[in-house]
């Protein structure tokens, strides 16, 4: 009986301690500098400071904004999600209520804020160098979530990277062996070389995608221009492909307009 009560104490301890550890961040690239993040009124001014101060069962909310993993020259920069933190994007600067098809909040590989998009995809200049993968969701549940934002202008990090190397598979998005769950999110503008899926790659993973659209994203050398998978499982609702390309490589899920 007493392993049994002190057992059950362990346990509530346990759960207690998760649940003293939930709570809300709040992130603001227009606040000019980092606050506790614990409010709109003081908020973090860098997702990446939120995500290195969230733990399990937390929400992240972010304002509209262009937001990047990194600095110049920092191409091996990502977000990388969390297991049991959900970042929610599409709020007004300040805060207020939460609509993403107005408030974009913009999860941008552009590290030095240079790109000229006007001639996509042949003439795009990114003049100086993307990162890698603007997210990244490997390793995690489907208690991770991403809802609400634009994941734009993933392109190959830094130069000198091989062909076949992860670096060139999953530009906007790239999941090895994870599952998280992705809602009413946009792609567009992230372009992988000589690999696969320019928005979003998977690779022994089971993510669940939800209302997202795949705008304009491309693969040279390789397939998926939206969206590729491989030894995965997918969940794809209520998603829409328009203008992605793949030139020279085998059609995949997430080319064309389907």
């Amino acid at each position: 009986m007493r392993r049994a009560v002190l057992k059950a104490s362990i346990l509530a301890c346990s759960a207690g301690a998760a649940l003293a550890h939930a709570g809300d961040w709040y992130v603001d690239a227009s606040a000019g500098s980092a606050g506790s993040g614990a409010t709109w009124e003081e908020p973090f001014d860098n997702l990446q400071l939120a995500l290195a101060a969230a733990h399990f069962g937390d929400t992240i909310h972010v304002a509209e904004g262009v937001y990047t993993p990194g600095g110049p020259g920092e191409t091996e920069a990502t977000f990388q999600l969390i297991s049991g933190v959900t970042l929610l994007g599409g709020y007004p600067v300040g805060g207020g209520a939460r609509d993403p098809s107005v408030h974009e909040s913009v999860l941008s590989g552009d590290l030095d804020g240079d790109d000229d998009l006007a001639g996509w995809p042949i003439a795009w200049n990114i003049n100086g160098r993307n990162v890698e993968h603007v997210v990244t969701g490997s390793g995690v549940d489907p208690t991770a979530v991403l809802d609400g934002f634009v994941i734009a202008q993933g392109h190959l990090g830094a130069a000198g990277n091989l062909a076949g190397s992860w670096a060139m598979f999953g530009s906007g998005l790239f999941i090895l062996q994870g599952s998280p769950t992705i809602r009413d999110c946009e792609f567009r503008y992230n372009t992988a070389a000589f690999g696969w899926g320019g928005g979003l790659y998977v690779y022994q993973g089971s993510p669940r995608i939800t209302r997202c659209r795949f705008f304009r994203n491309y693969v040279h050398l390789g397939g998926g221009g939206g969206l590729a998978a491989v030894e995965s499982t997918l969940s794809i609702s209520d998603c829409v492909f328009e203008q992605n390309q793949s030139v020279s490589g085998s059609v995949s899920a997430g080319d064309g307009d389907g």
